[in-house]
């Protein structure tokens, strides 16, 4: 198994992979295919390093919706025959990704040191 710290990294990096792609543009988002397949991508890769965190992690920030999460990327990989709705991506990628990012962020700094 890989390391729980290079899970963390990848989280951070595909999160800003999302915001190249889509900045705040829901606009964009909504209206552009090649950009709402990559984000999904990116996403489904996202939720699946934050299903490879270690247990203890996430039972030390129970703010963080893990199960959503894991559940969320059964429905990015696999679609469910329709039930992905962009607008529900969206608001995803908007409204808690940035707190994702924020946990991500402090347990890298508590747990490995790094800023």
């Amino acid at each position: 198994m890989k390391s729980e710290k290079l899970y963390l990294v990848h989280i951070l990096e595909a999160y800003e992979r999302i915001k190249r792609h889509v900045g705040n543009d829901k606009v964009e988002f909504l209206s552009n295919e090649l950009v709402q397949d990559a984000v999904i991508k990116v996403l489904s890769n996202l939720t699946e390093s934050a299903s490879k965190l270690e247990d203890m992690t996430k039972t030390s920030y129970p703010e963080i919706p893990w199960k959503l999460i894991a559940g969320f990327r059964n429905v990015l990989v696999h679609d469910y025959l329709g039930d992905l709705e962009l607008e529900d991506v969206w608001k995803i990628i908007s409204d808690d990704l940035p707190s994702l990012v924020d946990a991500v962020r402090k347990i890298l700094k508590n747990k490995y040191g790094i800023d």
